[in-house]
């Protein structure tokens, strides 16, 4: 009997063991920048595995997988990207990736000669103290003719008060000389330059995601560029691009850009 009872509880432990294990399979996928171009070079890391590989010129790359995997992607150019593997994927055996490019920066530069705010001094290459050094009598005065200096009297010197009381400084002026602004005064700033911001929007837009991308890829033509985005505006891209959300104005431009392109072809 008790033989039966150790098989039995063997059995369940290596059933529920396979069972347990996510299957793991080899999925493919693109790597592509903003401009809808393949990347190539990049790196690609399973965070679960440790396992990796490089997409070729087209992009591309083949990696093994399982559900709920990590993987990293990296390249010099782009800024680093992290996924997760889903079903989706899982179940397609693809998955496409997009990757932002990095801006230019500036390495950090650490100052480790002392400057001494003297720029003929802080020139000079040496090794030992570059500090000048002043005159024994540099603050001696008692050599110096003041005879020659013309003092006028008559006038007196700002009060102390003035000088360091804010409150002083306007008072016995009108409150309106002061400056303070009312609220419909930064209303109409604030929708002034919300205005300006939207006229300025489509200018935005094409340097961001560049001409490649709105006048090849999607076909827009340039003299319907800005017809183009107001036409896209009710989607909220307005708020995504100041939020620098740009796969999900990629993704908007290309499906809008089709019925766009058909509108236009009608109108003709």
């Amino acid at each position: 009997m008790q033989k039966k009872a150790s098989a039995f509880i063997c059995a369940f432990l290596l059933c529920f063991s396979i069972t347990g294990q996510e299957k793991k399979i080899s999925i493919k996928g693109l790597i592509k920048n903003t401009y809808l171009l393949p990347v190539k070079d990049a790196h690609i890391i399973n965070l679960n595995t440790s396992k990796g590989t490089i997409s070729n010129k087209d992009g591309e790359f083949e990696i093994p997988v399982r559900l709920g995997d990590w993987l990293e992607i990296t390249n010099l150019q782009y800024k680093v990207k992290k996924i997760k593997i889903s079903q989706t994927n899982i179940k397609e055996g693809i998955i496409l990736i997009y990757l932002l490019e990095r801006n230019n920066e500036l390495n950090e530069v650490e100052l480790k000669k002392k400057l001494t705010g003297f720029l003929k001094h802080d020139m000079i290459k040496k090794k030992a103290d570059t500090t000048p050094k002043l005159d024994k009598g540099y603050y001696d005065f008692s050599k110096m003719d003041f005879s020659k200096i013309p003092l006028d009297h008559s006038k007196k010197p700002p009060s102390s008060q003035l000088l360091t009381d804010p409150v002083a400084k306007v008072a016995g002026v009108p409150i309106a000389s002061v400056g303070i602004p009312d609220k419909s005064s930064i209303k109409k700033r604030a929708q002034r330059k919300a205005l300006d911001f939207k006229r300025s929007l489509a200018n935005k837009l094409l340097e961001r995601l560049g001409e490649q991308f709105f006048f090849t890829s999607l076909k827009i033509p340039k003299e319907s560029f800005p017809h183009f985005i107001n036409y896209c505006s009710y989607l909220g891209i307005e708020t995504l691009f100041k939020k620098d959300k740009v796969l999900e104005l990629i993704a908007i431009f290309k499906k809008e850009s089709i019925n766009y392109l058909k509108m236009i072809e009608k109108s003709k």
